[in-house]
């Protein structure tokens, strides 16, 4: 108990003050029937009969505030009286203020001072609307502001009731009727946003019947969260002032004692310097899912089926929300079930949950976890002699969640003239982000290669978003290979929605904007090999009767798009090949042709031998001949013991349309190209039919007239072409010599000598010609 020569007003956890009708000032112990007197409101000079209400105290104590209410129906004042507990005196605080605003001056039954800003609060009920109007006076100069009305939900009936804060700065408004009691928070947000319009309220907590049927008219706060409750019961010739003490959530009555019994001692109002501990729920949205998305946070005492306060979150805002369940008056060592649910388009699913308590008066008390419900469990009690009551509060952390976006990257080659494309393995594919928002990211490597089936092995994935709408730009690319080019790419997006978006890629590095959560992107690169230009051309020289035509053999290129066709064919002509190195063959032709070499020119070719390597862009011919091979024939000359026979001269005449004129040919001399006597070749016939007849015999032979028929070319029947081919050994026989006359005539010796020198005369003409054969070689 408070001695009175204390410098403040007591705020033990015990102790409570009431105010009297009559305005005395007391002092009081819960569970105690005693009270001390502090003084009298009426020792500021007040005038006519008192009529004292709405009892408020300073935070620590050190004034009090209270008024005398006095009027009409249709004019109301009040009176505000300051105590002052240095100097333990009471006063007038500013001027007496008229009522402009709802109640009459005797429904004027509450005040109380902010602990935060120490201004004075009071006001009353109007019984016709059950609308509490409230009221804000300086306590330096006593100036009144009024703030607006409080309406509690679902009331009814004139009632009674009191006003009170907690530490922060949140009134809480009670109104009691004979049948129930309702606690109706108002922020100290929402108070400091009053304009003189109606000020918004929290859910009120749960209505609960009064016991006795009595109407409270005056509460205050214990730490402990017990109500301080006070009854004025005036039924039956009764007078009592009853204080009792109060479950803030259930309302079960403990500690009645009558402190007055008479109506000249009746009590009107009841206050602290102590305050209640709170329980308060808040939401910090992260991001939401959907624009739509809201949570409604709830309070819910173990046992009880209706919530202490409950709030569901508005907007779009994201972080903490304006929207807070409570503050809800708490007890200490009661269990509190916290929940929140899903509102509007939410789904729960779509978020991650954590939620953290803390208390303001112990900053190692803490209750923490994941989950979208908990509880707590024992409420924390306050600490030893302190004045406050623990404020707790609970904030729902939520996260959304947002489906990843997938990238996938295929590769295609085509033929080389772009056409029929098919998967291609191999290929180093990229994907990025181009100028992502910040926390969006993709998964790494940047680059994947293809396999068998074109595709990249897995898809890269995307992350981070912060909503469904957020977007990115996705950048993929391909790694060019030698040999190929870009022909065409598309990435197809797959929305959550079904729908699709295409984006055409025009390079080998293409971007893809608009990606959003929960997409999926498909692209695909193809690719075609960069061509070259090879043409094979067949020429053919039928210089010595031969009759093939170009088109009679098959050209043929090997390498990396072989091709083969013949000359003029579009097979061969300005064909479209990879680049590389290609060896180049003909087929079999037609007999007696010689080729040439393989000729190759044109930009970006480069021959060897038998081969040619096509640059990317080379445009190359290459070029062939085929000519006919002349014939070739031989014969020998021999006698008839097979000797070879010099001197021998022939005649050989084309025949059967060939053409031409007939040639001599001389054994070691015209025409012949065997050097060896007895042994001639014909070389450079055309093709065609011949007769070769002996025009001169060795000397000393019969001449052999028979003619020799051949055809020269490389068909069936046909010889020469490859030659030589001989015609055979043909033997002259040997020339009789004439017989001597023995008689008539000059004698055997003279015709010997005679032949002798003619012998030698023959012999001298032959060695003469012979000298002259080897002089023309």
């Amino acid at each position: 108990m408070r001695t009175l020569a204390a410098a403040n007003l007591s705020c033990d956890v015990d102790a409570y003050y009431t105010v009297q009708q009559s305005g005395g000032l007391y002092e009081g112990t819960v569970g105690s029937t005693g009270t001390t007197r502090v003084g009298s409101f009426n020792d500021a000079g007040l005038s006519g009969t008192v009529s004292m209400n709405g009892l408020g105290i300073s935070r620590g104590g050190s004034y009090a505030i209270a008024f005398d209410r006095y009027g009409t129906s249709s004019s109301s004042y009040i009176q505000l009286v300051k105590y002052t507990a240095s100097t333990n005196t009471f006063a007038k605080l500013g001027s007496p203020y008229r009522l402009t605003e709802g109640p009459v001056w005797n429904q004027m039954i509450a005040g109380a001072i902010n602990p935060v800003d120490g201004q004075y609060y009071f006001g009353g009920y109007d019984g016709n609307s059950q609308r509490f109007y409230l009221y804000r006076a300086d306590p330096g100069s006593g100036t009144v502001t009024y703030l607006g009305y409080v309406l509690p939900n679902g009331v009814t009936g004139s009632g009674n009731g009191d006003i009170a804060f907690d530490s922060n700065g949140n009134l809480f408004l009670i109104y009691s009727t004979t049948s129930a009691n309702q606690i109706v928070p108002v922020t100290a947000q929402n108070l400091q946003a009053a304009d003189g319009q109606q000020i918004t309220a929290e859910q009120t907590q749960p209505r609960v019947a009064s016991p006795s049927g009595l109407q409270y008219n005056g509460i205050s706060f214990l730490p402990s969260g017990q109500i301080v409750v006070q009854a004025a019961d005036v039924s039956g010739g009764n007078a009592n002032t009853i204080v009792s003490t109060v479950d803030p959530n259930l309302w079960t009555r403990t500690n009645d004692e009558v402190i007055f019994r008479t109506m000249a001692t009746v009590a009107t109002d009841l206050a602290t310097c102590t305050y209640p501990p709170t329980l308060a729920v808040q939401k910090n949205v992260m991001g939401r899912y959907q624009a739509g998305d809201q949570f409604q946070m709830s309070i819910v005492r173990d046992g009880q089926s209706s919530p202490l306060a409950a709030k569901t979150t508005a907007g779009s805002q994201t972080g903490i929300q304006a929207q807070i369940a409570g503050p809800a008056i708490a007890s200490a060592g009661a269990k509190y079930d916290i929940t929140e649910t899903a509102s509007g388009t939410t789904d729960l699913s779509h978020y991650t949950t954590t939620y953290a308590c803390t208390s303001d008066t112990d900053p190692t008390w803490r209750v923490s976890g994941s989950g979208s419900s908990f509880s707590i469990d024992p409420f924390p009690s306050p600490p030893p002699s302190n004045a406050n009551g623990p404020d707790v509060t609970c904030t729902f952390t939520n996260t959304p969640v947002f489906p990843t976006a997938s990238v996938t990257v295929s590769k295609q080659v085509t033929q080389l003239g772009g056409t029929n494309p098919q998967p291609a393995s191999g290929w180093t594919m990229g994907a990025t982000l181009s100028s992502p928002p910040s926390g969006v990211t993709i998964t790494t490597p940047s680059t994947q290669v293809t396999g068998q089936n074109g595709s990249v092995p897995g898809p890269w994935t995307i992350s981070g978003f912060s909503s469904l709408e957020q977007t990115t730009t996705l950048a993929v690319s391909e790694t060019q290979q030698p040999g190929y080019q870009f022909l065409s790419g598309s990435c197809v997006v797959t929305h959550s929605d079904k729908t699709t978006t295409t984006t055409t890629l025009t390079s080998e590095n293409g971007t893809v904007p608009g990606v959003k959560s929960g997409d999926s992107a498909a692209c695909t690169f193809v690719n075609k090999p960069v061509s070259a230009s090879l043409t094979l051309v067949k020429r053919v020289s039928n210089t010595h009767g031969g009759t093939a035509q170009p088109t009679d053999w098959t050209l043929t290129a090997t390498g990396p798009t072989p091709i083969s066709g013949v000359t003029g064919s579009t097979a061969v002509s300005n064909a479209t090949v990879k680049p590389g190195t290609y060896s180049l063959s003909e087929g079999a032709g037609p007999a007696g042709y010689q080729a040439s070499a393989w000729t190759c020119t044109g930009p970006g070719a480069t021959q060897s031998a038998g081969t040619v390597t096509l640059a990317q862009g080379a445009q190359a011919t290459c070029t062939i001949t085929n000519s006919d091979e002349p014939g070739s024939v031989s014969w020998a000359k021999n006698d008839e013991s097979g000797h070879p026979l010099a001197g021998s001269e022939w005649t050989l005449t084309p025949t059967g349309g060939t053409g031409g004129a007939a040639i001599t040919v001389v054994d070691n001399g015209t025409n012949d190209a065997d050097p060896t006597a007895g042994a001639l070749r014909l070389v450079g016939l055309s093709w065609g039919s011949y007769s070769l007849v002996e025009s001169k015999a060795p000397l000393g032979y019969v001449l052999d007239t028979t003619p020799h028929q051949f055809t020269v070319g490389p068909g069936n029947g046909q010889i020469g072409v490859p030659g030589p081919t001989s015609l055979g050994t043909f033997a002259n026989k040997k020339a009789a010599v004439p017989a001597l006359p023995l008689t008539g005539g000059s004698s055997a010796d003279l015709y010997f000598f005679l032949g002798g020198g003619l012998g030698g005369l023959a012999l001298l003409g032959g060695w003469l010609h012979r000298r002259r054969s080897i002089a023309r070689r």
